[in-house]
């Protein structure tokens, strides 16, 4: 079907973005994010050495370390733990980019609002759309052109 949610946590567990592709209300995301938060934690650490495919009911569960933050990407059906692989890949690329290739929990949160506009242009109803990192942060720019 489509990749549902995209999450990025810092080593200690808080919360520093979370993206629904999916509809759902707040109280649903909430308790996704907790019930997520508690079947992944023994693995984070595991993330910084290598991918960590999971499955939980009928999502399947891509975690992957880089620096300090756990990225955490649910998806279903195509979208299987191997099928995560290469939207991952792309959203680690692009949201290190975006933070000014610093990546850090401090810098994602200080580019909150831009880490979404471009995980907005790199999929579309929770597909990839675009593979071209530097195409995705043109279209993303916050500000207008000047002119």
């Amino acid at each position: 079907m489509t990749i549902q949610h995209i999450c990025l946590i810092d080593r200690k567990g808080t919360l520093l973005l979370s993206y629904y592709f999916v509809p759902a209300t707040p109280e649903q995301q909430d308790k996704w994010e907790a019930r997520l938060a508690e079947y992944t934690r023994d693995y984070w650490a595991a993330s910084f050495g290598g991918d960590v495919p999971l499955v939980l009911g009928e999502r399947f569960i891509l975690l992957r370390g880089s620096h300090d933050i756990v990225f955490m990407m649910t998806g279903t059906e195509e979208h299987d733990e191997l099928g995560l692989v290469e939207p991952m890949d792309f959203c680690v690329t692009c949201v290190k980019e975006t933070c000014d290739r610093s990546l850090t929990p401090d810098k994602v949160l200080a580019f909150h609002g831009k880490v979404r506009v471009c995980l907005n242009e790199m999929f579309f109803a929770g597909t990839l759309v675009h593979t071209d990192v530097e195409l995705v942060l043109r279209n993303a720019k916050m500000k207008p052109p000047k002119v």
